[in-house]
């Protein structure tokens, strides 16, 4: 049960730090885009909890829960799920920044940059996702538990 509790506590803070790396990596941009005379149409701002909810929808993160409890009901361990999540943070943040908008190309910014900074999207995407899910993986296990 300590156990449960600590995982779900660390996910979501790890969910919360990956939140965080974007919103700090989004002002460094406009400020970068700023010294450079661009004017940007939008302030990056840590979402509030609907715009959370909203990105994951409620939909899929009941879906995400029914597998996270399946799995549990079926005695696959608790790391096999946390395995789980990660695989599914892998292949939904790879996706979620593929399916991303195309980066408007900002000049002055350089290829080997451009690519650092593509790699650290996507890996705060991955990050992102994983907590997401681990909340979800720790959060079921801990109903699991009481029941």
């Amino acid at each position: 049960m300590t156990t449960l509790i600590i995982g779900l506590i660390a996910s979501t803070l790890l969910y919360l730090a990956a939140i965080y790396g974007f919103v700090w990596v989004g002002e460094r941009r406009v400020k970068w885009g700023a010294q450079r005379g661009l004017s940007p149409d939008v302030q990056p701002s840590f979402p509030s909890v609907a715009e959370i909810w909203n990105r994951h929808s409620v939909e899929m993160t009941v879906i995400y829960a029914a597998v996270f409890v399946l799995l549990g009901l079926m005695d696959f361990t608790i790391w096999a799920r946390v395995g789980f999540a990660a695989l599914g943070g892998l292949v939904f943040g790879s996706v979620w920044i593929a399916s991303s908008p195309p980066d408007p190309g900002l000049p002055g910014s350089s290829p080997v940059m451009k690519k650092a900074s593509d790699f650290g999207y996507w890996c705060l995407a991955i990050l992102e996702w994983f907590a997401y899910m681990s909340v979800l993986c720790f959060a079921t296990a801990l109903v699991l538990e009481l029941l």
